[in-house]
């Protein structure tokens, strides 16, 4: 993102997302991460991934359960969002996903403002067309966002989240609230 940023376009958009929310979509799609991809690039391990060196060695010789790769994948990537937050607050927008989806018209509006783009009302009508299924019919590219938001406490039962929960508290409580669980 800082290459981006530098050489690219200064609009960075960052979205965060609940780690359950995040979790239940991996186990759902039964997608894993090759944790040798972080491994392979020295730079990001020594500047922001440190903390998680010796697990992600560990998940790459070998790989556990969907929910622990999860959790790193997770850790690793909302603690180096943190790390940009920190630096980058003033230039960059970090928008959490819940916030698109719940108020889909006003968060929108706020990232294509901050991106220079327009906001007219063929944009709106999208919105309104791909955040609401018609007739209860969800499809890939339309659903019911709000619903949505909190889908992951259905997929996932007591026992994960609660351990979902504790295993990526460390960086959940830097942007959301016991609430949000």
């Amino acid at each position: 993102l800082e290459w981006i940023y530098k050489n690219i376009t200064p609009k960075i958009i960052v979205s965060i997302r609940h780690p359950a929310g995040v979790i239940s979509s991996l186990l759902a799609k039964k997608w894993g991460y090759d944790f040798n991809d972080m491994l392979a690039q020295p730079e990001l391990m020594e500047k922001y991934l440190k903390p998680f060196e010796k697990q992600i060695t560990e998940f790459a010789k070998t790989p556990p359960s969907l929910i622990d790769q999860g959790v790193l994948l997770w850790n690793c990537v909302y603690h180096t969002a943190f790390i940009y937050q920190e630096k980058y607050a003033e230039d960059w927008m970090f928008v959490k996903n819940e916030d698109l989806s719940l108020d889909s018209m006003g968060t929108f509006e706020k990232v294509l403002k901050f991106s220079a783009l327009s906001f007219d009302g063929e944009v709106k009508d999208y919105i309104k067309e791909t955040t609401k299924p018609k007739d209860n019919v969800e499809t890939e590219f339309v659903r019911d966002s709000a619903k949505n938001v909190k889908s992951w406490m259905t997929r996932l039962n007591e026992e994960e989240i609660s351990y979902i929960k504790s295993e990526t508290k460390d960086v959940w409580e830097l942007f959301y609230s016991e609430a949000d669980w």
